[in-house]
């Protein structure tokens, strides 16, 4: 049928576009991409990644969760991995240290050794009261500009 067959092409361009914002850091547009990718493709694992990351940096962190969480079991790499990483620091952003410690630690030793994991998974630690872990994970951020930063937009 060829509506069937446009609407899949149509969003697959947009779940390609969602991904190219994501990638550009433009988040409003990548949410809106893969919102729209949804509606042909809703049991696509990279729609499912594609909302989950894009709420997350909107800051819409139980959605992101359930998003990232729905099509877990369906992800590849590097999906998985980045999916992990994410929901580690979900975890840290609602107060769940336990629970963003493990999945940061697994997502890094799986790959996903990015400076905002190292600096979710210290600032995680120093919640749990370990301050010689934090220290250990501030330091594989990028350099200690990178800490500065971060740590001004807490103040």
């Amino acid at each position: 049928e060829p509506g069937g067959w446009l609407a899949h092409r149509t969003a697959g361009r947009r779940l390609r576009h969602g991904l190219l914002h994501l990638r550009a850091g433009r988040w409003e547009k990548a949410f809106h991409a893969f919102r729209d990718a949804h509606r042909s493709l809703p049991d696509h694992p990279r729609v499912g990644f594609g909302l989950g990351a894009s709420l997350y940096y909107l800051s819409h962190f139980e959605e992101a969760r359930r998003w990232l969480l729905g099509a877990l079991d369906r992800f590849e790499e590097p999906f998985l991995t980045d999916a992990e990483a994410l929901l580690g620091r979900i975890s840290l952003e609602l107060g769940e240290t336990a629970d963003a410690v493990m999945r940061l630690r697994r997502a890094i030793a799986r790959g996903a050794a990015e400076p905002e994991n190292y600096y979710a998974l210290g600032l995680a630690f120093l919640r749990r009261g370990r301050a010689t872990l934090a220290r250990r994970a501030f330091e594989k951020c990028a350099s200690p500009e990178f800490i500065r930063e971060r740590l001004g937009k807490l103040s």
